[in-house]
């Protein structure tokens, strides 16, 4: 009986490609950049390889998913400019039980760190709202500037149950920042963005100096 032998060689290439298709389908994918929001590391036309391996750090370009945004068109990409734990300097609006005259002032707020308790205060309040209500389900309504009453009881500090950073996107991004949807959870970060996998311009040109340019 004849039994068909398959070369070692043919083997070893199956099971590489196998593995590489895998990789690309469960680990990395790419997305074309649409604005400058991100310039000068980042310009429209740019394609970047966005890696869901990729550990993620503070000032790290990531892709994310914008809550705001309809399932499927809602891949964005910014800088995470604080994680869980860190102390962020916001430029707020004061309001009238501030002790400061009518205007905009600093203030340090606290992005969540899960199981980390977070005392309310005047200026971080509403972000706190949205986060509960958004992502830890909660039923939240303000009484006071210290106080937020959630599930019925009141509370003058939150615990979290998730992970929360700050993304940042420079120039007309509104839509897609922490401007607009807050405190962002962890798992909606979909991967980080270590390099440009190349570009294609308006005018279509392919920028040489662009192909595997690693970001930073």
């Amino acid at each position: 009986m004849n039994v068909l032998r398959i070369p070692r060689w043919l083997t070893v290439l199956f099971l590489a490609v196998l593995l590489t298709v895998c990789a690309v389908i469960f680990c990395f994918f790419q997305l074309r950049v649409t604005d400058n929001s991100l310039s000068p590391q980042l310009q429209t036309g740019d394609r970047v390889f966005i890696n869901r391996l990729g550990s993620l750090r503070r000032g790290k370009i990531v892709a994310y998913q914008n809550p705001f945004m309809p399932t499927g068109v809602n891949y964005c990409l910014g800088r995470c400019l604080a994680m869980p734990g860190d102390t962020l300097r916001l430029f707020m609006e004061t309001s009238v039980s501030d002790s400061v005259a009518p205007g905009y002032v600093w203030r340090d707020v606290i992005v969540p760190r899960r199981n980390q308790p977070v005392e309310i205060t005047p200026w971080n309040k509403g972000l706190l709202s949205n986060a509960l209500f958004s992502y830890e389900h909660s039923n939240v309504c303000e009484q006071c500037d210290t106080i937020l009453i959630i599930n019925g009881t009141p509370q003058r500090e939150v615990i979290f149950t998730h992970d929360y950073v700050w993304i940042s996107a420079r120039g007309d991004s509104l839509v897609s920042d922490s401007r607009l949807f807050g405190f962002l959870p962890v798992d909606k970060i979909l991967g980080t963005v270590p390099f440009i996998s190349y570009s294609i311009q308006e005018d279509f040109s392919f920028p040489l100096d662009r192909i595997f340019k690693p970001l930073h």
